[in-house]
Formats: structure tokens, sequence, C-alpha cells
């Protein structure tokens, strides 16, 4: 008995989960019958009723910045900060600009050392703070089409005659340029 009454109370409830689903499914015919009828002939196409593909708009949001905004806020910009100022600091010891003195703790002996040790750390906290603007640059280049060996040589040798052909002219402005110039000094003279 108690079984029977709980098959006729989930056969109930099927049947109002069915009604439910009729109701919705109608409304859902409903509103599509609304839509069509809003689209103008014209855009009707072959008897369907969907639009012409239209150009979607999308937002032009820079993924870089949006990277950057989202992972790292500061934190690149400071290492990069300081990546600069130790890589400064080391080209001025290595100068001789700035002097370490011989009585400071563990540096005052190799100061040399202690400089290329400290410009190969800037260097490489440079290109960690500056990876993350690079990082979407590299599956880019996996879509750009390169040009085969034969045609890359041929555009390479095409550039470099076009720039001894334009070093050439510059030069042969610049002597006649030169030479206008002596001239016209040695008139005033």
């Amino acid at each position: 008995m108690y079984f029977d009454d709980e098959k006729e109370i989930t056969n109930e409830n099927k049947e109002d989960s069915l009604n439910e689903t009729s109701d919705t499914k109608e409304a859902n015919d409903s509103e599509v019958e609304a839509k069509d009828s809003d689209i103008e002939p014209a855009k009707k196409h072959k008897g369907h009723s969907h639009v012409d593909n239209e150009p979607k708009v999308e937002d032009s949001h820079s993924r870089i910045l949006e990277y950057l905004k989202n992972e790292h806020k500061w934190e690149n910009y400071v290492l990069l900060a300081l990546s600069l100022m130790a890589l400064i600091l080391g080209c001025l010891i290595i100068n001789g600009t700035l002097e370490v003195s011989e009585e400071f703790p563990l540096i005052g002996n190799f100061p040399k050392v202690f400089a290329w040790v400290l410009i190969g750390l800037a260097a490489l906290a440079i290109l960690l703070s500056l990876w993350p603007f690079f990082k979407p640059a590299f599956p880019e280049l996996k879509k750009v089409s390169w040009s085969k060996p034969r045609a890359f040589a041929a555009d390479v040798a095409r550039v470099f005659i076009f720039l001894i052909i334009l070093v050439f002219v510059l030069l042969l402005f610049d002597a006649f340029i030169s030479r206008l110039i002596k001239f016209i000094l040695q008139l005033n003279d």
C-alpha cells in the first residue's frame, strides 16, 4: 500500500512536470513566432526564419592591459623600476664613477664581480617584468604565414640594394651641400 501511494505521488509529479514543460514549450514557440513576425520579409533567407549573418560588434579591449589589470597590477612596474636602478648601479660601478670601499663587507674585495652579477640580475628582472607584455604575441606569431626561404632571400636582397642606393644618394647630397656651404663661406671672407 505504501509503495502504491508513493508511485501515485511520483506519477502526479511527472504529469505536473510534463504540463509545465509543455506550457514553457508553448511560450517559447509563441516568442519565436513573435520574433519571426518582427523580421522584415527581405531579411528572411530561403523561407527560414533566421536573420542573415550580421557582423558582431566585439569589445575592443586590449588583452595586454586586461591581463595586467587582472593578474599583475603593479608588480611588474615595481620590478622594472628596481631592475633599471640595479642596472644603472652596476654600470656605474664598472665604469668607475661609483667606487665601493674596500672595507665594505663581501663586496669591497670584488666590486667588479658584484657589478657584473648585479647587471645580470637586473637584465633577468627586466626580462621577467616585460614578459607579460610580450606573452600574448607568441600565439599570434604562429598565425603568421611566413614566406619561403627563396622569396625571403629575394626580399632581403631588394632591401639591401635599396639601402645601398639610398646611402649613395645621401652621400652625394652631403658632398654637394658641404661644397655649397664652403663656397658660401668663402664669399663672405
